[in-house]
């Protein structure tokens, strides 16, 4: 009689620690989560003048963001693209274009300024001696 009673005195802790588990993971499960933050696609063009091929796009805010760019060449040569990437709402950014070498290792990178624009069509000036080298407009 006393294993019974140790039995059911195990059942009855281990039946109410199963209840409070249940709580609890059903308390976790129904929390809202917090709202993320909103988001906005950033897209465009970027053309490498010298005639090297586009070898990556490069999203660097002003704050912590720091993404690859999704781009696909639009000639020939590659050394025109389109770009998108999705960031952050209301935030400043700048693109860091890779003209030339190969998407691991960027001959030059050029830079346009800070915008919170959406889209972009940017010609960037990779040819050294040039005015404006390093920089898209």
């Amino acid at each position: 009689m006393s294993l019974l009673r140790t039995r059911r005195g195990v059942l009855v802790v281990a039946a109410a620690s199963c209840a409070i588990a249940a709580v609890c993971v059903i308390g976790i499960r129904t929390r809202q989560p917090s709202p993320s933050s909103p988001a906005e696609t950033i897209s465009g063009r970027v053309s490498c003048l010298s005639g090297q091929p586009v070898e990556g796009v490069w999203v660097a805010g002003q704050t912590d963001i720091g993404l690859w760019a999704e781009w696909k060449p639009v000639d020939a040569s590659g050394s025109t693209a389109d770009y998108k990437a999705t960031i952050p709402a209301s935030v400043e950014y700048q693109l860091r274009v890779g003209c030339g070498g190969s998407p691991q290792n960027w001959s030059k990178t050029i830079t346009s300024a800070y915008t919170s624009e959406l889209a972009l069509a940017l010609q960037c000036q990779d040819m050294p001696g040039s005015p404006r080298f390093g920089s898209c407009r």
